[in-house]
């Protein structure tokens, strides 16, 4: 993979050595310079870079000022920066580490201590870099349905919440709808569960083709999906489920397996919207769209939008 390595020096015949020196080492595909630490920021904002190489003594803005910046900056605290000085005092060192420096090497600086260092750095680097891969992947495979790919339960959860917070906040409107396939249960006991789960996975692709990419999608659990609209009151959440509706009932799920045909199945949902109905907390709002759901099983292959007669109901 291309190596990038930012050198950070007032001065030019400073940079020039350090280049040709990494140069003969063989270490980086790209070479990057700044005279200043504000000149630098301007890099980053555009660049990646794996490793920096940075002076104390700048104008405008000093090597400390910019390592205490950039080990603030969520994006790039983790680069690796070794500071060059000509000053020995232990104080300067001392002064950098704390703010964050990884190393220092002293002007005039040695060829094979610089090439050393940087190595060890790009071996750190590249440690860092595998790691935060797995520990996305890690996160990603912990809110994810395995089956259907889409999100699940606990990411449902966390994202209604953080969306009705918002909405309560900024006086937006936020809907919710709870997906039920009708009579899944026979299905299963007809045809298979490997069917079954294949009438999931294809039920999960038309949600997600139905609504908005910034909609939210999950698996609520068995065969009951969840849906989270921001900024979408009933009745435009109605038209959202409409379309879904109209979509599962012409889609011949499971076609082309040993089922030439497919199957035909519909899906009952239940919707409620904040603050077109008095909603306390997310968790309510979970159970009045649940209520609305029940309600709308009672019909199958029909929608119901809750309300305070739903309430009583139940």
């Amino acid at each position: 993979m291309e190596k990038r390595i930012l050198i950070i020096d007032d001065s030019e015949q400073t940079r020039k050595n350090l280049i040709e020196i990494l140069k003969n080492a063989r270490l980086f595909n790209v070479y990057l310079e700044a005279e200043d630490g504000i000149e630098a920021f301007r890099i980053l904002s555009k660049e990646k870079v794996d490793i920096i190489i940075s002076d104390v003594i700048m104008p405008r803005m000093d090597g400390f000022k910019f390592l205490s910046l950039i080990k603030k900056d969520r994006e790039l605290k983790d680069i690796p920066v070794v500071m060059l000085t000509i000053r020995g005092e232990i104080i300067d060192k001392i002064r950098g580490l704390e703010i964050g420096a990884d190393d220092y090497i002293i002007k005039p600086f040695n060829a094979d201590e610089l090439v050393a260092k940087v190595k060890v750095f790009l071996r750190i680097k590249a440690l860092q870099d595998d790691l935060k891969s797995k520990n996305l992947e890690l996160e990603k495979l912990s809110v994810i349905d395995h089956l259907t790919q889409l999100f699940n339960r606990r990411y449902f959860y966390d994202c209604l919440r953080k969306e009705f917070k918002r909405s309560e906040r900024y006086n937006l409107k936020v809907s919710c709808m709870l997906i039920d396939i009708d009579f899944f249960k026979n299905i299963n006991d007809t045809h298979g569960h490997l069917i079954g789960d294949l009438v999931l996975r294809e039920l999960g692709m038309i949600l997600v083709g139905s609504v908005r990419e910034h909609d939210t999608v999950a698996r609520y659990g068995g065969d009951e999906f969840a849906v989270i609209l921001p900024q979408k009151n009933g009745e435009g959440s109605k038209v959202v489920a409409n379309r879904i509706t109209k979509t599962v009932e012409s889609y011949q799920f499971a076609k082309n397996t040993e089922l030439k045909e497919g199957i035909k199945i519909t899906v009952s949902i239940g919707i409620v919207t904040y603050p077109e109905q008095k909603i306390a907390n997310y968790e309510e709002m979970i159970k009045f769209a649940d209520d609305a759901l029940y309600s709308a099983k009672a019909k199958r292959n029909s929608i119901c939008i809750y309300n305070d007669d739903l309430k009583k109901e139940r």
